[in-house]
This record gives C-alpha cells, structure tokens and sequence, in this order.
C-alpha cells in the first residue's frame, strides 16, 4: 500500500516538473482539443481569456480536424485541471519571460520600441494583454504586447507605451470578466459578468469602459413627446421592429419609407453597418405593431 502511494505521490511530482511553465489563452472562448490518437486534435471545449495552463515547454504539429482538417497546424501541448490537451499556438501565448497585463487607456500600436513606427491601428481599454520585453528609447518607455486580434484571426504582437499598461490583479480579473461579459448572448449572464468586473476594478479608465457597457445592457428609457419619423434603412429593405433594444424579439416588420412617431429613446446604443445611434421606439398607424427601432434606420428630418 505504501508503495502505491509512493508510486502516485512520484508520477505527480514528474508530472509538475514536466509542465513546469505556462500558456496563457488570449482568444476569448478558445478551443481545447484533445489528441484523437490519428494525428489529429479534435475540439473539446471553450475557455475563457486568460485562462493559465501547465506547459511542457513543447509545441506539436497535428491535424487541426475542427478546421477543415488542416494539416501541421502548430499546437502547445498543455495540461488543464489534470488532464493533457492542446492550444492552436495562434490562439495562446507562452508566459516565458512574460507577464499578464491589460490595457488601461487607448493604446496606439507601434511596430517597433519607436515612436516613429506607429500604426493607424490601436488597442481599446480593457484590452487583455501578454507583455514581453521594454525598451525606452529617447527617454519614452515601449512594452512588448501580444494580444487577439480578432479582425486576423490570430495572436499579433506589437509596442505600447508602457503608460498605457497595468499589471493590477484587481484590473486583470476585472478584464477577464467584461471580456467574457461582452461574448454572451444571455442578457442576465452578460450582466452578471459586468457587474463582477464593477465590483472588482480599480483603474479608472477601465471602470468607465465596462460601466458604458453596463449602460449598454441595463439601459434608461427616456420619453421624447412624439417625433416624426420615416424608415429609411438604405437599401429598400424591411426592418425588424423588436419587443426590447437590440436583441429583443422581432415582433414585426415594417416597410422601408413608412412613417411612424418615436415616443421614447433607449440610452443603448448599437453599432450598426458602422452607424453608431440609440434605440427608439416607434409607433405606427393601423394594425402595425409599436416597438424598438435602431436609430441609424430611421430619418428624423420630417417635418
């Protein structure tokens, strides 16, 4: 018997010393695969941003079956709540020679550690972050940054200015959450995690992002008389009139140039066809239902 214990209490130490390091998952809902013993790595379930595995230090080339079968897709080899899976590398980043941060304010990339190799691209506030090396040139502090881009698809790395950075665990775990917040569909699950950021956050910056996100999902109705206006989504398109804001039920449609009155604006506000507006609810003459609206669809120039 004790040599059994003996035996389990060293398979465990081997197997720490084994996956001594650490990945960190930078996609929100990142897959684990599991090897399905063909040369292939099937999907197994979705993890959260920032979630920290034990790495062996290696990577793998396998068959990525959840992706069209692509073959030599590169994988860190990992382990997670004691049992063996694997990480698209395009998806993680190893944390040798890393820390975890987040951004604070927006962040301007930069190419190299110089102010002249900036980008017209940026990174926005409560942005997760893995950060690698420092440099200050002429006198101005950069920080290696990787992070997800999801536009690429991938994990991009790129400088910020080291003031744009916090290392707070409070922070950390308060991105983790509205990161996690802003990929849900459930309304109340989406305010649950908002609300666990809220209450854990100390940079004031970032308190501000994941409160306008709050406001997104909570909302104030504010009423507004009776404003004429006209459906004009564009393209001749009928539009969908819902029963609550953005995600509501569609309870009906209605046909583009026909007219109606707002009577109430909802202080969310959507990002539509890259149109930002509010939401209104409108009402129409005869038997077409009264509901919520997006604001970039509708023409308020009637008089």
């Amino acid at each position: 018997m004790a040599k059994k214990i003996f035996s389990c209490v060293l398979a465990a130490l081997l197997a720490s010393a084994v996956y001594a390091k650490q990945v960190v998952m930078l996609r929100d809902d990142g897959a684990l695969r599991k090897d399905n013993k063909k040369g292939g790595a099937e999907y197994a379930m979705n993890i959260a941003v920032g979630t920290e595995f034990e790495w062996d230090g290696s990577t793998v080339f396998l068959t990525d079956v959840n992706n069209s079968n692509k073959p030599n897709t590169e994988f860190y080899k990992v382990r997670y709540q004691g049992e063996e899976y694997f990480v698209r590398k395009t998806e993680a980043i190893d944390l040798d020679d890393k820390r975890i941060g987040v951004i604070t304010t927006t962040a301007t990339l930069f190419d190299k550690a110089r102010p002249s190799s900036f980008r017209n691209a940026f990174l926005d506030p409560a942005t997760f972050v893995v950060i690698g090396q420092s440099e200050a040139p002429y006198g101005i502090g950069f920080s290696e940054v990787y992070f997800w881009d999801s536009s690429a698809w991938t994990v991009k790395k790129r400088y910020v200015q080291e003031t744009k950075l916090s290392y707070s665990e409070a922070n950390i775990k308060a991105v983790r959450y509205i990161t996690h917040a802003l990929s849900l569909k459930d309304k109340e699950m989406k305010k649950n995690y908002i609300e666990k950021a809220l209450d854990v956050v100390e940079d004031g910056s970032i308190r501000e992002f994941i409160q306008a996100e709050m406001d997104k999902v909570a909302g104030t109705v504010e009423e507004i008389g009776a404003v004429s206006v006209k459906i004009k989504t564009g393209n001749g398109d009928n539009l969908n009139v819902r029963a609550e804001p953005v995600d509501g039920e569609v309870i009906e449609t209605v046909v583009d140039g026909a007219s109606g009155y707002a009577t109430k604006k909802s202080s969310i506000v959507s990002k539509i066809d890259g149109i930002e507006e509010n939401w209104y609810y409108v009402e129409f003459a005869g038997d077409v239902k009264a509901g919520w609206l997006f604001g970039g669809y509708l023409d308020f120039s009637q008089e």
